[in-house]
């Protein structure tokens, strides 16, 4: 059906998709924005494309740009750290929990073992 909206679409199962569906179920408190820009991200034929315009609906369209930069980022950050090519220490991954991830994880509602 045309403009029915990509929620609407089954698409091929991705690691991003993994990833909403465990948050969704786990109940962490990110906007909808968040997790559309997360299962959108790897469709790259349409937000950078142009292509499956038929399927998109007006929120999907307002959400495109977003989409692609998000993409954009992950690619950048995939790059950098394979251009490092060093995996971390145990001590900078402790530090980078203390310091970084563990303040987001706090604010999204994930203060308990998620279920995976």
């Amino acid at each position: 059906k045309e403009h029915e909206g990509l929620e609407n679409v089954l698409l091929s199962w991705t690691s991003n998709d993994y990833m909403y569906f465990m948050l969704k179920y786990n109940s962490i408190s990110i906007p909808d924005e968040a997790f559309t820009v997360l299962k959108l991200s790897r469709l790259v034929d349409w937000h950078c494309r142009g292509e499956y315009t038929s399927l998109s609906n007006e929120e999907d369209e307002q959400m495109k740009q977003f989409v692609a930069d998000f993409y954009d980022l992950c690619i950048r950050a995939q790059q950098s750290l394979s251009q490092s090519k060093k995996e971390l220490s145990d001590y900078e991954c402790n530090s980078l929990w203390d310091s970084y991830y563990s303040h987001i994880v706090q604010k999204y509602g994930a203060r308990k073992q998620l279920c995976w």
